[in-house]
């Protein structure tokens, strides 16, 4: 073998070892960008996004089980009274409360009167009429998701991140 020869097959073992050392500097590089870009585009991207359809689908289901709990209620004369929630229904309410996992359910007449709440020392107290007749004439549920530590629309503190639901009780178009 001659020395031209051998100077010819070092030189490509060099090429070659500097094209395998870029290619794994290259991937090396790589992966290091996939570890940090990966935990940055989940916490700034994907958790927020499904924070928000938790939310929306927590929000959805209250909706439904008020109306759920409406179609139990019996009303008379267009309205609801307080003499409508007989120690039966008051067991079927307490039963949804606790299958459900809901923290409170409260329900108002027209007039703002808590009528039913699973606190019973609220019953008969009034909250903001203003509110809730925005609630009835608007005819569509209001929800909000009320975080940690923070005050609810009745101003009671919430322990954890609650969604508060008002859902109008209509008869055909007329609120009860």
């Amino acid at each position: 073998m001659s020395k031209e020869s051998s100077d010819i097959k070092n030189s490509a073992e060099l090429t070659t070892g500097k094209i395998r050392e870029n290619t794994l500097k290259y991937f090396v590089g790589i992966a290091f960008a996939i570890a940090i870009i990966f935990p940055l585009v989940t916490i700034y991207y994907v958790l927020p996004l499904f924070e928000q359809v938790t939310i929306e689908t927590v929000e959805n289901e209250t909706v439904q089980k008020a109306k759920h709990l409406a179609a139990m209620l019996d009303f008379k004369n267009g309205e609801l009274h307080d003499k409508a929630f007989t120690p039966d229904l008051k067991n079927k309410i307490n039963h949804l409360q606790s299958e459900y996992n809901l923290m409170n359910i409260k329900i108002f007449s027209l007039s703002g009167k808590v009528i039913y709440s699973s606190y019973p020392d609220e019953i008969g107290e009034f909250k903001d009429k203003l509110f809730l007749n925005e609630i009835i004439t608007n005819g569509k549920a209001y929800t909000k998701h009320v975080e940690k530590n923070t005050p609810s629309r009745d101003g009671m503190i919430v322990k954890l991140d609650v969604i508060e639901t008002y859902v109008p009780i209509l008869d055909g178009d007329n609120a009860i």
